[in-house]
């Protein structure tokens, strides 16, 4: 079972995130067209093929430019840049493009101390996790709350125990411990965004927390609890078929860290029932895992044992 799981590909819970999520959904003009990275190519025009820029290409085009007319008007370290060279490096961490996204949300914070900020310093420490830096990702991640927190007491809201952001936050502190294995600060963490999601009934959050709640407990050797958070997380997430995949291979590999072959079986078995037929990869790997334990089972049958019906003593 892997240490644990990376952050998701966009830093999580920034409303700048958001926003520049819904832009790209509407299109530039309010189309309510699918986007689509990929270059168009118009065949047509005096015999020769142009490349015309995709949507998300324009959608960055168009940010450099806004960022560049701020800067010229205010300066680049004025407050009114902090959310554009935020929006700038969500779009270049979706690119892939780590360094030039760590380089705009740096450019994010220094515009101004703390107000405002708070979602650069959360994306600064999603980027130097997702480069294994948790010891420069945890500075990073404290900022984000600090100016979170400024920020709700500056709104008149003085507590943090219903703020996503903060849940986020935490999830992100607890996975930042567990690289460090300091793995009691991780589980403490991790219970925090818990609290906050369950108040907000934030139910597939929940389940991602539980899971990892889950790998935390992997690498500190105590399995048994390991399946009992991944247990949790997968009765939450069952029903959802996009994640359901994910948290079923979880719950199955935890199944057989602890010898439970059957159990293990029954999991790789529901996979193939909810993994989507374009995933060919994870079917792949999916079915020869069922065989391995099939053929497993078969070889211990044969001389006497079953791996089916006993479980391993842990």
């Amino acid at each position: 079972m892997p240490p644990l799981s990376r952050p998701p590909l966009l830093p999580p819970f920034s409303p700048s995130i958001k926003t520049y999520q819904s832009t790209l959904r509407k299109g530039l003009r309010g189309e309510n067209q699918p986007l689509s990275s990929t270059v168009r190519l118009n065949s047509q025009n005096n015999g020769e093929s142009v490349k015309v820029p995709s949507k998300a290409e324009n959608a960055m085009q168009l940010l450099q430019q806004a960022l560049q007319n701020a800067v010229e008007t205010h300066g680049s370290t004025h407050p009114k840049c902090a959310a554009l060279y935020n929006k700038l490096g969500n779009a270049y961490f979706r690119e892939g493009n780590l360094a030039q996204a760590k380089e705009c949300y740096q450019n994010a914070v220094s515009c101004d101390p703390c107000r405002g900020t708070a979602s650069a310093y959360l994306n600064l420490g999603t980027i130097y996790w997702r480069m294994a830096e948790p010891d420069r990702a945890m500075p990073m991640l404290k900022q984000a709350l600090d100016c979170h927190e400024a920020d709700l007491q500056a709104e008149g809201n003085h507590s943090l125990q219903t703020s996503s952001f903060a849940a986020s936050v935490y999830h992100q502190m607890g996975l930042c411990h567990g690289l460090q294995t300091d793995f009691d600060n991780a589980l403490s963490f991790l219970k925090k965004s818990l609290a906050i999601y369950q108040r907000l009934n934030a139910s597939v959050e929940e389940g991602k927390i539980l899971s990892a709640m889950g790998k935390v407990m992997t690498m500190k050797g105590d399995k048994q609890r390991a399946v009992a958070y991944h247990e949790l997380s997968y009765r939450i997430l069952a029903s959802n078929q996009a994640v359901a995949p994910v948290y079923l291979s979880n719950l199955a590999k935890a199944y057989e860290a602890v010898g439970e072959t059957s159990k293990a079986l029954a999991m790789y078995k529901e996979m193939l029932i909810v993994i989507h037929e374009r995933d060919t990869t994870t079917r792949t790997a999916t079915e020869q895992k069922v065989k391995q334990l099939m053929d497993e089972a078969q070889k211990q049958h044969d001389s006497g044992t079953s791996a089916l019906s006993t479980p391993a003593v842990c």
